[in-house]
């Protein structure tokens, strides 16, 4: 919604601290983005990203994980609850219900990145947040056993 709507956004940044204020980039942002716009945001990009090439689209043989909303003019009610939700081809939620549960599986992705961007990310971390970058790691031997770990949160 707040990508949406340039009013509902600065309203919501107005009752921010104005030292918050100077940190976010959001004030700036005067293009309110459409509901495609947000799909590719949210869904397609992230999947291309990552080399999700199962994901993230809606051609042949992808794995059909699709959010439907009805449009409405509240757009912070229109994503609280979607219409239609299927996960691998199975509706799950109909009419904003569940109707089926359905377990996936957890996936992990191993990205190539560039180790000189480092230096630039925990700067960046530094002023903008207020945990450090070593809280967000993820320690390789807690991935090795990571289906038998993490089962119960199939999602």
């Amino acid at each position: 919604h707040l990508l949406m709507d340039y009013d509902f956004r600065m309203a919501c940044l107005a009752e921010l601290d104005p030292e918050i204020m100077e940190l976010t980039l959001l004030k700036d942002l005067k293009q309110e983005f459409s509901l495609y716009d947000i799909a590719i945001m949210t869904r397609a990009a992230p999947a291309k990203l990552l080399g999700l090439n199962g994901r993230g689209h809606l051609q042949p043989g992808a794995l059909a994980d699709i959010a439907v909303y009805r449009e409405q003019d509240d757009k912070a009610a229109m994503f609280r609850k979607a219409q239609w939700v299927f996960k691998n081809g199975q509706l799950i939620i109909e009419k904003g219900e569940f109707v089926h549960r359905q377990f996936g599986q957890t996936m992990t992705v191993k990205p190539h990145f560039d180790r000189q961007i480092e230096s630039t990310v925990k700067d960046y971390f530094d002023r903008f947040y207020s945990m450090k970058l070593s809280n967000y790691g993820v320690q390789e031997d807690l991935l090795a056993d990571q289906p038998q770990r993490f089962a119960a949160i199939k999602c």
